[in-house]
C-alpha cells in the first residue's frame, strides 16, 4: 500500500486572464488573477517484506533531504529545494541500504488554484 509524505508546498506563478465586463454600453476589459501553489509530495510504494528497520531509514533520508531542501530552497529563493531534495534522499537511501527499485520511490505533485479575483 503506497503512503504519501507531504515534502513542501511552494508557491507557484500567477495566472491572469482578462474578462470583458457587459454591464454597460461598451464592454470594458476586466484583469484578473489567482495564484497557485505547488504541493510536494514523496510517494512510497514499499516491498512486501518491509519491516521497521525500513521505515526508520526512509525517515531519516527524509530527515536528511528536508534540511538540504531547506538550505538550497533558502540561498536560491526555492528554485533549487525540490532538486536538492530529491538528489540528497536518493543518496542517503544508498548509504541507508534501502534498494531503489523502479516505482518504490516517487516523487509526485499537485498543482492547486486559488479564486480569480480582481
Amino acid at each position: 500500500m503506497p503512503t504519501l509524505f507531504p515534502i513542501a508546498s511552494l508557491p507557484g506563478l500567477p495566472e491572469a486572464r482578462v474578462n470583458f465586463d457587459n454591464q454597460g454600453i461598451l464592454p470594458l476589459p476586466v484583469l484578473q488573477t489567482r495564484n497557485t501553489t505547488v504541493h510536494a509530495f514523496l510517494c512510497v510504494n514499499p516491498p512486501a517484506n518491509t519491516d521497521e528497520k525500513f521505515w526508520e531509514a526512509v525517515r531519516e533520508c527524509l530527515v536528511a533531504a528536508s534540511a538540504g531542501a531547506i538550505i538550497a530552497g533558502t540561498m536560491t529563493g526555492g528554485i533549487a529545494a525540490l532538486p536538492t531534495f530529491v538528489r540528497v534522499f536518493g543518496a542517503k537511501a544508498t548509504t541507508k541500504g534501502i534498494e531503489l527499485v523502479a516505482n518504490q520511490f516517487q516523487f509526485v505533485t499537485e498543482t492547486t488554484y486559488g479564486d480569480w479575483g480582481v
